[in-house]
């Protein structure tokens, strides 16, 4: 087998109908099976003065290069977005000297992923650090002089002055380049149980493809690394004649702030019907926080805060809808053997 890399070129279209990939230059390649995990791409802020000296995205190794000069020449910076990139950049650029304040449209910080007290935890240690966060509003304008940022206008009223305001809102699919393919999109690329589009031997991986939610019963996108390592690997075998079931995922995230380390996954706050209930532990001053929401006598979510022992086994009882007889107590202190029923660890 012949292997080809082509550096510095983009695929502008796809026809599907003669199983060939064309190129920014033009030149048509052939296929005989095709993968696309073409990622996401960061949404645009659509409002006055994204284009001022000072305003940047996190979307390429270019991005960080370009703030990383940046940074050298201003004291403080706006962050626009409190999910887990805005978070871990108002941290790095906090340890760099920078005076750096958060705005975040929800009620809290890490809305995606944590319940109101898990953020709360986390916007503690912030605050502890000097990292200034606001919630419930939203940056309506940059504004500066000279084609350089001065200040943030909020929707709430009043500015917040800074030098440089960096750009952390999401991301969506890349597939502008599949237009007139005729390979069916909603959000991102739509994914059968083998990963492959409804053209047969075109296939998908990643955060550019809407596959199988567990828990929510359709498809949706699930931007997360664990789960586009295994679609790849999945979709792999398919493209090798393999075949390969990908039963569908769940949302879950796994990440650290400063010493906590954090695993969330499913539905964190869940309807307020009684087919659900939340069993959780905070000890405040061990900053340890549990909670698991079950349906019925099945796992659907949970977040671990500080003490993430058993979040594994907790995650795939979840993803197979295995019942669970779980107390607060149990919960505390990860005694497995009296959650589990009929469950093989």
């Amino acid at each position: 087998m012949e292997f080809r890399f082509y550096w510095g070129r983009k695929v502008i279209s796809i026809e599907p109908w003669s199983s060939k990939i064309i190129l920014n230059n033009g030149k048509k390649i052939p296929y005989d099976s095709l993968l696309i995990a073409t990622g996401a791409k960061p949404l645009l802020l659509n409002i006055p003065g994204v284009n001022l000296n000072g305003v940047f995205y996190l979307r390429s190794i270019k991005d960080i290069e370009a703030i990383e000069r940046y940074i050298n020449s201003v004291k403080s910076v706006v962050i626009i977005g409190g999910g887990l990139i805005g978070i871990k950049t108002a941290i790095a650029l906090q340890k760099r000297g920078l005076d750096v304040t958060v705005i975040e449209l929800q009620n809290r910080i890490l809305p995606q992923v944590l319940d109101l007290i898990a953020s709360l935890i986390i916007t503690e240690i912030l605050y502890k650090k000097g990292i200034k966060i606001i919630t419930n509003t939203s940056v309506i304008s940059i504004e500066g002089k000279n084609k350089r940022v001065e200040y943030v206008r909020l929707l709430t009223g009043g500015r917040i002055s800074c030098e440089m305001v960096i750009i952390c809102i999401g991301v969506r699919p890349n597939v502008d380049f599949l237009s007139g393919s005729g390979i069916k999109i909603n959000q991102g690329i739509i994914a059968n149980k083998y990963l492959q589009t409804n053209i047969s031997n075109v296939y998908v991986a990643g955060d550019v493809a809407e596959v199988y939610d567990l828990l929510l019963k359709k498809h949706s996108l699930h931007p997360i690394w664990p789960a586009a390592t295994e679609q790849g690997r999945i979709a792999g075998y398919n493209m090798c004649g393999i075949k390969t079931f990908y039963p569908g995922t769940i949302i879950s995230n796994a990440f650290r702030i400063e010493n906590l380390y954090i695993i969330s996954a499913g539905i964190i706050e869940p309807p307020d019907n009684q087919e659900y209930k939340s069993i959780v532990v905070y000890d405040k001053k061990r900053q340890i926080y549990k909670k698991v929401v079950i349906k019925k006598d099945k796992p659907v979510g949970m977040i671990f805060v500080n003490d993430i022992s058993g979040a594994g086994s907790i995650i795939k009882a979840i993803k197979q809808a295995q019942p669970i007889d779980i107390s607060e107590t149990d919960l505390y202190y990860s005694k497995l053997s009296k959650i589990f029923k009929n469950f093989i660890l």
